[in-house]
């Protein structure tokens, strides 16, 4: 078994040696003509020439993540009944470093509307380009009102002091199949299913009076981006 050694000026010395088994046949490696970046790995093309690159994540790795917390409190005015209203505060947008990743979708929505046993409905929607796409919703069922979550206010127009806040969280996996470097916003919208010109309060009650009765709540957006 033959080596090339390094003898560093201290005496000790570095080695290049053959494989332990006879290889199948002579192989040639060509050196890369310069240094890499820090972080990057020597790697070969397959055929015996060697550079330096960024090595892939395995699947599954988690790439990056991108949060938005809203922690103050926001009016959204809900016109139509059945139409949806942008919860701008929220959006969250990610620019992707793989391609085809997946993006973990995680949400938590708290917040009122002002009209008695106010029933909504929420949806969530990705904007790449700025084309957008509502994304997890329930199938299509004839004139049904398809949406990823829905609930019903505590609010009684008889008596305000019993207002109560609804919170609504979801956890999905999208796949929207794009090149590296591409920006994605997602985006999330509540709609009024019991009737027009109603306001959607974001992390407050309806009755908003300075006491420990009327909670206020925490909002978030988090995007993770998961390796293809």
């Amino acid at each position: 078994m033959s080596n090339i050694k390094l003898v560093h000026s201290g005496g000790n010395s570095v080695s290049l040696t053959t494989p332990d088994s006879n290889p199948a046949a002579n192989r040639t490696f060509k050196l890369p003509g310069a240094d890499g970046s820090s972080g990057q790995s020597l790697v070969t093309d397959g055929s015996g020439a060697l550079s330096f690159a960024t090595p892939s994540p395995a699947a599954g790795t988690i790439i990056q993540v991108v949060s938005t917390p809203v922690d103050s409190t926001d009016s959204i005015t809900l016109s139509t009944r059945y139409s949806y209203y942008p919860i701008t505060p929220l959006d969250t947008t990610i620019t992707t470093v793989g391609a085809n990743s997946k993006i973990l979708v995680s949400a938590g929505i708290g917040g009122e509307a002002n009209h008695e046993d106010y029933h909504l409905a929420f949806r969530c929607g990705r904007v790449i380009g700025g084309s957008l796409q509502i994304i997890f919703k329930a199938a299509d069922a004839g004139s049904r009102t398809t949406c990823l979550a829905m609930g019903a206010q505590g609010y009684h127009a008889s008596d305000q002091n019993s207002t109560t806040g609804y919170n609504s969280f979801a956890n999905m996996l999208d796949s929207p199949s794009q090149a590296a470097g591409t920006a994605i916003t997602y985006r999330f919208f509540v709609s009024t299913l019991a009737g027009d010109n109603a306001t959607y309060f974001l992390n407050r009650t309806v009755n908003a009076t300075d006491s420990q009765s009327y909670e206020r709540t925490f909002s978030y957006l988090t995007l993770m981006e998961v390796a293809a």
